[in-house]
């Protein structure tokens, strides 16, 4: 009997640090549910800013598109003008800088209705073979005529038009070019565009490559 008393008063002083431990866990569980909750919180609100500020610029870029449309028609008719050799030169690097900043403000725009969510896609016809053309061209102006040669690969099932975002196509290959040309100083830069599959399945594979 009084090693059964013993034995029960254990099993008792047992069961009461099971109960200590597990309020312990409980506590801490509640602890990091509360961290999480805080951390989600934050998330949230700073995702909140980020599309508010995206708005922001949504909002203000027919303003600034505006003033600076504005600005480069007056360039433009600034060199219609009867200048001198050198105020022609200065009028030519004026339009040309406001040009690279309005293509920015095109980048920035761009940035922004995707990160707020409203970028939208066009669909219309894509002429493939013009659209590489250009982007070659685009290649051999940042090459500047260094050493780097430009090479132009169109695959022979690739068709004349495709049903797509020109424009967008356009900007990412844009992209990958001036990186390439940035990060290549010999060899040869290569655009190609190819079909990829069979079928249903086919897919217009287009890319960027340098050495």
């Amino acid at each position: 009997l009084i090693e059964a008393q013993a034995a029960t008063e254990r099993l008792e002083s047992d069961l009461s640090s099971e109960r200590q431990r597990n309020e312990e866990l409980n506590t801490e569980l509640e602890a990091f549910r509360h961290d999480i909750w805080c951390v989600e919180e934050v998330q949230q609100a700073l995702e909140a800013v980020n599309r508010s500020g995206s708005e922001f610029v949504i909002h203000v870029d027919h303003r600034i598109r505006t003033a600076l449309n504005g600005l480069l028609g007056m360039v433009e008719l600034l060199q219609s003008t009867e200048l001198s050799s050198e105020g022609l030169d200065f009028a030519l690097g004026a339009s040309s800088a406001g040009h690279e900043c309005l293509e920015v403000l095109n980048d920035v725009l761009e940035y922004c209705r995707l990160d707020a969510g409203h970028v939208v896609v066009s669909e219309e016809l894509v002429e493939v073979h013009s659209l590489m053309e250009d982007c070659a061209g685009l290649a051999r102006e940042a090459l500047l005529g260094g050493p780097v040669a430009v090479e132009l690969r169109c695959g022979e099932r690739v068709p004349a038009r495709i049903q797509g975002d020109g424009r967008h196509l356009r900007t990412v290959l844009g992209h990958l070019i001036e990186n390439a040309a940035q990060n290549t100083t010999e060899g040869q830069l290569v655009l190609a565009v190819d079909v990829v599959g069979q079928g249903p399945t086919a897919t217009i594979q287009l890319s960027v490559s340098d050495t």
